[in-house]
């Protein structure tokens, strides 16, 4: 058996409803308990503009604009990766099997379009599962020697 001793992964999530403080409400959770796990500033950028594209598009096209459904946002701390999961009752969608989008120069794109290619920038791993309630979409960020400055508090 090892010495290193292995912390157990730590949960927690936040419902938010569509509407126009959704967003607002991710990012704010999403900044607090990055600070609460004392993540790197980088790592927690990059979680916070994959949360904010996901639940973008979960609201806008997932759930149509419908005012008031739910969208779940979960963050697993570990002390190897951190674990972003987003779950809605959205119909069936898998976004990982639309073909990814063709590099263009910037001045050629059209706009939107954009969010699965900057999520699969950002995340390590992405994975999609339906479940009986809906869609989850996982985006796994791996921890490095800088990414996380103290255990959580």
């Amino acid at each position: 058996m090892s010495g290193v001793r292995r912390e157990a992964p730590h949960a927690s999530s936040i419902v938010v409803r569509a509407g126009p403080e959704a967003l607002i409400r991710v990012a704010d959770w999403i900044r607090a308990r990055g600070d609460a796990h004392a993540l790197a500033p980088a790592l927690l950028d990059r979680i916070d503009v994959c949360a904010a594209e996901l639940v973008a598009n979960v609201l806008e096209h997932g759930l149509g604009g419908v005012a008031g459904a739910p969208v779940r946002v979960a963050l697993i701390v570990g002390d190897a990766r951190v674990q972003l999961v987003i779950d809605d009752e959205a119909p069936a969608f898998d976004p990982l099997r639309q073909a990814p989008r063709a590099s263009a120069r910037l001045d050629e794109s059209r706009v939107g379009g954009w969010g699965i290619a900057i999520v699969r920038h950002f995340a390590h791993e992405l994975d999609y599962a339906r479940t009986p309630n809906g869609n989850r979409l996982t985006a796994t960020f791996l921890l490095d020697a800088g990414a996380a400055r103290d255990a959580p508090r």
